[in-house]
């Protein structure tokens, strides 16, 4: 590669691996925002029961299904006359934020969760959706990258050789091999990165254009719709410089405490 490609793609080739490497450590080893558990235990709700409460300003009230009574459903939040619904997970026993979700591989409350990545063996959230983000956009250029130097150091060894196209495959066979699967490897990237820019752009998460796509009514009474209410106005730009160069969101569980499963019932009270 070096007598007929230079040095130079060389060096750029292994600083985009070791950038893509780095990017998926973090990716996978980072907390995505698990929220602690146990913060609205059941049995204190219930002695609330369903009276409202709060300022002139702001009332709260908790929301149980008509269908059973003692199954609670979430909480309503008037804030100045707007109407914000609060989710509550029966699993964690928290009230969700916006823009949070249940993850039942991880079993936590992740916020702003976009999907859990089997590959990666992590959720994908508020706190490390950026190192996904340079992950996917590392590996693309890798692919790319790598492609074109293997057709070319291909070309030219054929050249170099004399041989026709056939004979020079037989005989240069494991560089359209790399170059066949940095193909295969650069269009998965490179399609899961198209699509995550888009949805940068509308500024939602892979669970919330699920939920979208499978039903715009239930969407409009969702914690994705809230927070899209308080995030329109915003650009594809504005969107990207936020996720990529905002400040990093301080953890709100020990990471001993995530790394080991679903944790004891007092084990939120160092982070409430």
């Amino acid at each position: 590669m070096i007598r007929h490609l230079g040095i130079a793609p060389l060096v750029i080739q292994i600083w985009l691996f070791l950038m893509a490497i780095s990017s998926a450590l973090m990716t996978a080893f980072s907390d995505p925002g698990v929220i602690p558990r146990g913060l609205n235990p059941r049995k204190t709700l219930r002695n609330w029961g369903a009276t409202d409460y709060g300022s002139e300003d702001t009332i709260s009230r908790l929301v149980f299904l008509e269908q059973d009574p003692e199954y609670l459903f979430g909480k309503e939040l008037i804030v100045k006359g707007e109407r914000v619904l609060l989710k509550y997970c029966r699993t964690c026993e928290i009230f969700r934020p916006p823009r949070c979700s249940h993850c039942s591989y991880c079993d936590n409350c992740v916020e702003e969760f976009d999907h859990h990545c089997p590959w990666l063996s992590n959720c994908i959230g508020k706190r490390n959706y950026r190192y996904f983000l340079i992950f996917i956009m590392v590996s693309s250029a890798l692919s790319v990258l790598t492609t074109a130097m293997m057709l070319i150091l291909f070309d030219r060894l054929r050249a170099a050789s004399g041989l026709e196209f056939i004979d020079a495959s037989v005989k240069h066979w494991p560089e359209l091999a790399v170059a066949l699967i940095s193909v295969l490897a650069g269009l998965y990237t490179l399609m899961l990165l198209i699509y995550h820019c888009t949805i940068v752009g509308r500024d939602l998460t892979t669970s919330e254009q699920i939920k979208q796509s499978r039903s715009r009514h239930d969407l409009l009474n969702s914690n994705a719709a809230q927070g899209q209410a308080k995030r329109k106005g915003k650009g594809w730009f504005s969107n990207m410089y936020r996720i990529m160069c905002g400040p990093r969101h301080p953890r709100m569980v020990a990471w001993h405490h995530y790394k080991s499963g679903p944790p004891p019932n007092n084990f939120s009270e160092d982070f409430v």
